[in-house]
């Protein structure tokens, strides 16, 4: 099972890097031609790109055109459990999770670091739309939404006499509209995103941007009604600067450098939001996600020739492990494989078969996971090694006096069980 979880980290983590390839290269086209706030929710194609690959594929089965050889019947496998010691899957996870916990407290220190900087007071002196508003007496303080689920706005001690009237306004509705978006919620699903895939450094790059583009767009939203206020606006960005470390989860008004380009943005950006941008927004994400799903496909199964002259034979088996969750919730069954045997004796793909009635899916990612490693004598065309499909059973039995069930077909049914006994 362990190769399994470390095969789904695999292939998501190759989704979510070449999406992110794709959304960096095209945010500055999606940006200039439907404006910052559609460009901002096009970053919605990562996670979801990311996601599609846990979903289960689609089987596209056709008519073989020739009859799926059979194996010859053999001698049931010896009993296999879980095997002792550490495997390289089970070391390689655990290094995954302790990065992930390592990021994560990481992210945490961050936060408390970012908030203690602030020297919030300790209740809210006002309300903002129903936001509670929290006065930050720390050096260089800046305007900030904090938190996700239930975020509130950071001010300045100075925050009247830094901005004036028309300042404030603009301000507090930057801050409301972080708020009314959940960009806080956004940003800890980012922060989440880092640690699963802490490996990653295409993620971590991203980050910076996905952040740049959130204010750009809350920019964009704040100026939307406001055509005539790009220079006070500006203004107010001039005089906001933070000194502290980045917010994981909320939003700031971020680095001198970003600032500068968000000056500069506020006199290019001139799109708006409109239903002809939004479609095209939503088939962007649709269409890459898709793409990223149909990796997740099962490919035809098309036999080109009829049955080989000689039908492959096993060479060597690895015992299939019994999972731990199978037995804990008595599962067993026979699970029945497809597996795509190349000219080398090597196991290119390995599938459920979709067609035969299967048992719990914990047992049929066991088989299709443990027959991975199996090597066989290749079937003979004319002679000559050929690739060919064949279809075998996975026989799990928790009791070790029960016999795998025979199908008929002319082979044995791979035996696996428990490593121990189990209580009655």
């Amino acid at each position: 099972m362990t190769t399994g979880v470390l095969d789904q980290l695999w292939t998501a983590t190759l989704a979510l890097t070449a999406t992110t390839f794709v959304m960096l290269a095209c945010r500055p086209v999606l940006r200039a031609r439907l404006g910052a706030e559609l460009a901002y929710a096009a970053w919605l194609v990562v996670p979801l790109a990311a996601l599609a690959t846990l979903l289960p594929g689609l089987h596209f089965a056709t008519p073989l055109a020739g009859a799926m050889p059979s194996l010859p019947a053999i001698t049931p496998l010896a009993p296999a459990g879980s095997s002792g010691g550490w495997s390289w899957a089970a070391v390689a996870i655990s290094i995954w999770m302790l990065g992930g916990v390592v990021t994560f407290a990481m992210f945490v220190r961050q936060q408390r670091r970012y908030v203690r900087a602030l020297v919030l007071d300790s209740d809210a002196d006002a309300h903002f739309h129903d936001v509670p508003v929290r006065r930050a007496h720390g050096v260089n303080a800046s305007p900030a939404t904090i938190g996700a689920l239930r975020p509130c706005i950071a001010l300045p001690v100075d925050f009247e006499a830094r901005y004036d009237a028309n300042e404030r306004e603009l301000v507090l509705a930057h801050e409301r509209v972080h708020v009314a978006r959940r960009d806080g919620l956004a940003n800890a699903a980012l922060a989440a995103l880092r640690c699963v895939f802490w490996f990653d450094p295409v993620v971590h790059f991203a980050a910076r941007r996905f952040r740049f583009d959130q204010e750009l767009a809350c920019d964009a939203a704040v100026l939307r009604g406001r055509p005539g206020a790009r220079r006070a606006y500006a203004e107010a960005i001039f005089k906001t600067q933070l000194a502290v470390p980045g917010l994981p989860v909320g939003c700031h008004w971020q680095s001198s450098q970003p600032l500068k380009e968000r000056i500069l943005m506020l006199k290019k950006d001139r799109a708006t939001r409109s239903r002809l941008g939004g479609a095209a927004t939503a088939l962007f994400i649709g269409l890459v996600t898709l793409s990223s799903y149909a990796t997740q496909s099962e490919p035809a199964l098309v036999v080109t020739r009829g049955e080989p002259d000689v039908a492959p034979t096993y060479a060597k088996l690895v015992p299939v492990p019994y999972p731990n969750a199978a037995i804990k919730g008595g599962d067993e069954g026979d699970v029945w494989v497809k597996l795509h045997i190349g000219a080398d004796g090597t196991v290119l793909e390995a599938m459920a078969d979709p067609d035969s009635s299967q048992p719990a899916q914990v047992l049929q990612d066991a088989a299709v996971s443990g027959v991975k490693d199996w090597t066989f004598n290749p079937a003979l065309s004319a002679g000559n090694a050929v690739d060919t499909w064949v279809r075998i059973p996975i026989s799990f039995r928790l009791d070790e006096d029960s016999a795998p069930t025979p199908d008929g077909d002319g082979f044995d049914a791979i035996s696996v069980k428990p490593a121990t006994p189990q209580p009655n």
